[in-house]
């Protein structure tokens, strides 16, 4: 296994400056960040999906858009 220490008196910094960068407390949450925008977009494309699915089901077994709940809440 790699040791994640850094060294900062080692002559090949490169790869280990960025990997102190990206471990820090700013780097982790440029991280969650980055995770956070691409989850939404994730999700979005998962529900569109979602939705068309359930939209050819709807029509197959003749469901009554009216019995449908479009508002997000449940009850």
């Amino acid at each position: 296994m790699q040791n994640l220490q850094v060294d900062e008196d080692d002559k090949q910094t490169t790869d280990k400056v960025s990997l102190k960068k990206a471990v820090s407390q700013a780097g982790r949450e440029r991280t969650a960040d980055k995770f956070m925008e691409s989850l939404r977009s994730v999700s979005a494309k998962a529900w569109n999906k979602t939705e068309a699915l359930l939209a050819a089901q709807v029509k197959r077994h003749n469901i009554k858009p009216n019995l449908i709940n479009t508002n997000g809440n449940c009850g």
